[in-house]
């Protein structure tokens, strides 16, 4: 029986007594040594580690009422307590009472491109409450996140896979201080990029480009901007195509690389123009005839010679292009202008094509000498193998005009003149186009009309000068001078 109350005296599971611990939520605690089971905790000293959620504080700790105070000023979250044997124990573990107002402030310092995202978040900077955070930084493109600072303590990114993620501890008892700077880089390590584009194409960039030749590797938007008349064909980087949305068919992304130049090409959609060809212009007139003088596309031809033109020549092209001629009569022999080209190939071999003028566009020149000046366009276009063009202007015999030369679209107007932004060209319900077309003859506009009584031609890009407003339909045709 002695060594039976022997062995009770040391102790066996069922003598421990029931561990109950009281925390407040977020707070947890590990013991040493470990206990298996709280409802039977044998008798002795433990020491306990409390671990706080982020954003809270602990604050009083208490042992079967009595309060505890942390093992060292080194380690605040680590306490002692004797479990007795002849009673359970209860171990109560509050949260600090904390108000908005006990936060301290956070203040970030940033380079320009810089921006944060912090876990837990952050909804105050003002008043931010005590423990540790993760930040994580987002840096715009063509820029690299330099050193990182928090009061003063340069910060390392939390791993090689993350190296925008950073960890800080925001203290209780004074403001932090989050730096975060852009990586100094010079020009040097930017690469060329060369714009390889039509003519007619131009571009923009987003971030902004300020030297192609040294561009920070990066992702760029580039939006193009193609002149009228023209459509944006394939574009490629690098050798790679390029894919636009179909809401912004303009839009293109692309990235330039750090390692190597990039080259961004541009095409006009459909193949080049065929090569116009030089033809050699000359003035088969007959002074008698009564045209005294005659220019053509501001060239001036007197004396059956062309000035103007180097070697006389000009480049034709291979299709209609508006021509602007002008020829200075006298105005007692006036009559009628005739006008013809005579086209001849290296063969020979000539083609004479007669056209018909708008008799009513005539200036005075000289009142004095009483010239007027005729002006009129023409479409025309050579053969490719026309070495030699013939331009033959007469004076015809006084006979009444024909319908078509003296009513062809007589109710049009054209509006305002001088013009600026928009030209108005009404009934023309009877025309098959309206066309705008500069000195030099080149088309600058050109709308069918499709049976509208009015067209709108906007002209907020042309330069100011002098212009032509072209109204056609079959031989009908009739010009209007136009200013702005």
């Amino acid at each position: 029986m002695l060594v039976m109350s022997g062995v009770f005296a040391q102790g066996t599971p069922a003598e421990g007594k029931k561990l109950t611990e009281t925390f407040d939520e977020g707070i947890t605690a590990a013991y040493t040594p470990a206990i298996e089971n709280k409802e039977k905790v044998a008798a002795g000293e433990y020491t306990v580690t409390f671990t706080v959620a982020t954003g809270k504080e602990l604050g009083d700790v208490t042992f079967n009422g009595e309060k505890l105070s942390p093992a060292s000023a080194e380690k605040p979250l680590e306490f002692k307590f004797t479990m007795p044997s002849d009673k359970d124990g209860v171990l109560v573990a509050k949260v600090k009472a904390s108000t908005p107002a006990e936060g301290k402030k956070l203040t970030e310092t940033f380079d320009e491109g810089i921006t944060a995202a912090y876990t837990p978040a952050i909804e105050n900077k003002e008043k931010v409450a005590a423990g540790e955070y993760t930040v994580t930084f987002t840096v715009v493109t063509g820029k690299e996140l330099g050193d990182v600072t928090f009061n003063g303590e340069k910060l390392s990114p939390v791993a090689a896979e993350k190296p925008l993620e950073f960890k800080f501890t925001m203290p209780s008892d004074k403001d932090g201080v989050l730096v975060a700077k852009v990586k100094a880089s010079t020009p040097a390590e930017g690469k060329k990029l060369t714009e390889t584009f039509d003519e007619g194409i131009t571009a923009t960039y987003s971030p902004e480009i300020a030297d192609k030749t040294k561009v920070a590797a990066g992702e760029y938007t580039v939006t193009f901007t193609v002149v009228k008349g023209k459509e944006l064909g394939d574009v490629t980087f690098n050798g790679e195509k390029l894919t636009a949305t179909a809401e912004k068919p303009l839009e293109f992304k692309f990235t330039m690389p750090s390692d190597k130049d990039g080259v961004l090409v541009a095409k006009v959609k459909g193949e080049a123009p065929a090569p116009t060809p030089k033809v050699k212009i000359t003035w088969a007139n007959d002074p008698k005839e009564g045209v005294k003088e005659m220019h053509f596309n501001k060239a001036k031809i007197k004396d059956n010679k062309l000035k103007g033109w180097e070697k006389e020549e000009v480049a034709v092209a291979a299709a209609d292009v508006y021509y602007v001629i002008n020829f200075v009569v006298d105005v007692d022999n006036y009559k009628y202008v005739s006008f013809a080209i005579n086209e001849k190939n290296a063969a020979g071999t000539s083609k004479m094509t007669e056209y018909q003028l708008d008799k009513d566009i005539f200036e005075l020149v000289n009142k004095e000498k009483k010239y007027l000046c005729h002006y009129a366009t023409i479409a025309w276009s050579a053969d490719e193998d026309v070495v030699e063009c013939e331009l033959i202007a007469k004076t015809k015999s006084k006979k009444k005009p024909s319908a078509v030369e003296d009513n062809a679209f007589a109710a049009v107007n054209v509006y305002p003149n001088p013009f600026a932004g928009k030209l108005v060209v009404n009934e023309v319900a009877e025309a098959s186009r309206v066309t705008l077309v500069n000195a030099q003859g080149v088309v600058l506009r050109s709308v069918a009309v499709n049976g509208a009584n009015q067209v709108e031609l906007d002209v907020t890009d042309v330069p100011a000068g002098i212009y032509m407003v072209v109204v056609e339909n079959g031989a009908a045709r009739r010009a209007f001078k136009v200013v702005k």
